[in-house]
C-alpha cells in the first residue's frame, strides 16, 4: 500500500459522499459501521450504491468499512462488491478463521460479478484483547494488506482511557505483526483529534513504524500527506547511502562508512524503502 491518508466518510450522508473525492485523501473509508445508526444501515447501503459510480471516478481509492456481525457483513458485501472497490475495512476483526470466510465470500462475489478474483483486499481493525492476541495470524490471513488498532473500542474493552501511554503496547504489537507479515500498519501514536495541536505527531508516528493513518476531519489530510511522505532530506540520505554502498561493493566491500556511520545491508534496505515510498 502507498496510502498516506485515509478519510472516513459516513455512507449515511449525501453531502459528505458528494464532497468526498475533493478532499485530497489517498483513500476514502466509506463507513457502513459506527457512523451509521442500526436502523438506517439498509438506507445507507442504498445511498452508497447510488453514489458509487461517481465516487469510483475520483482520485481517491475506495475502501468500505463493513460491520462486524456476519449477517450484517454479508449484507454489506452484497451492496459494495463492485468495480472500483479497493479494500474492505473490517470492524471488530475476530481471528484468521473469520477472515478466511470473508475472503472466500469475496472470491465468489468477484467471480459472479466479473471482477478480477483477488482484487479486493482486507484491512482488519483490532478492537479487543482477544483479537490482539491473534494479531500475527490475522496479519497473515488471505487478502490482508494492512492492519490497524481501533483505539477507542480497544481501550474500552480493556477498561482504560485511550491515552497514548495506555495504548502504546497494543500499537507496538500492531506494527510488529504488520512488519512480520510484510503489510502496512495504519495508525497514529495518539488520537487524530490532537493533530492540530501537535504537528509533530505524524512524524513521530512514522518513526514508530506506522505507514499511514485515517482521520474523520478533512482538514487533517494535509498533515498526513506531508508527514507520512519521506522528506527531501530523507530522500537525499537514501540516495547517498545506496550510492556509497554501490561504490563499496564495486571494490569488493560489503559495508562502508558514510558521515561517520557504518552502512550495511539493513541500512540499505531502509534506504530502498524510503525511495520506493517517495
Amino acid at each position: 500500500m502507498t496510502w498516506r491518508s485515509l478519510l472516513y466518510v459516513p455512507a449515511s450522508s449525501d453531502r459528505f459522499l458528494e464532497k468526498a473525492q475533493t478532499r485530497g485523501a489517498d483513500a476514502l473509508i466509506l463507513d457502513l459501521e459506527d457512523s451509521v445508526p442500526d436502523d438506517t444501515k439498509p438506507a445507507a447501503r442504498e445511498r452508497l450504491a447510488r453514489h458509487w459510480d461517481a465516487l469510483a471516478r475520483g482520485p481517491s481509492e475506495l475502501i468500505v468499512r463493513i460491520n462486524g456481525p456476519l449477517l450484517d457483513a454479508a449484507r454489506d458485501l452484497d451492496a459494495v462488491v463492485r468495480p472500483g472497490l479497493r479494500a474492505l475495512y473490517l470492524a471488530k476483526a475476530r481471528g484468521p478463521e473469520t477472515l478466511g470466510w470473508l475472503a472466500e465470500a469475496l472470491t465468489g462475489l468477484e467471480a459472479a460479478r466479473g471482477l478480477p478474483v483477488g482484487s479486493i483486499a482486507l484491512i482488519p481493525v483490532i478492537e479487543d484483547p482477544a483479537a490482539l492476541e491473534s494479531v500475527f495470524g490475522i496479519a497473515r490471513a488471505p487478502r490482508v494488506v494492512a492492519l490497524t488498532l481501533g483505539s477507542e473500542d480497544f481501550a474500552t474493552a480493556c477498561g482504560m482511557p485511550p491515552g497514548p501511554d495506555h495504548l502504546a503496547p497494543a500499537r507496538a504489537r500492531i506494527v510488529q505483526a504488520a512488519a512480520a507479515a510484510g503489510i502496512a500498519p495504519l495508525g497514529l501514536l495518539d488520537t487524530a483529534a490532537v493533530l492540530d495541536g501537535d504537528p509533530d505527531l505524524v512524524r513521530r508516528s512514522r518513526a514508530f513504524g506506522f505507514a499511514d493513518a485515517a482521520v474523520v476531519h478533512p482538514g487533517l489530510i494535509a498533515a498526513l500527506n506531508t508527514g507520512f511522505a519521506p522528506s527531501p532530506d530523507e530522500v537525499a540520505w537514501a540516495r547517498a547511502v545506496l550510492a556509497a554502498l554501490s561504490e563499496a561493493q564495486a571494490r569488493g566491500e560489503g559495508a562502508v562508512r558514510l558521515n561517520g556511520r557504518m552502512i550495511d545491508k539493513p541500512v540499505a534496505a531502509r534506504a530502498r524503502a524510503i525511495l520506493e515510498r517517495s
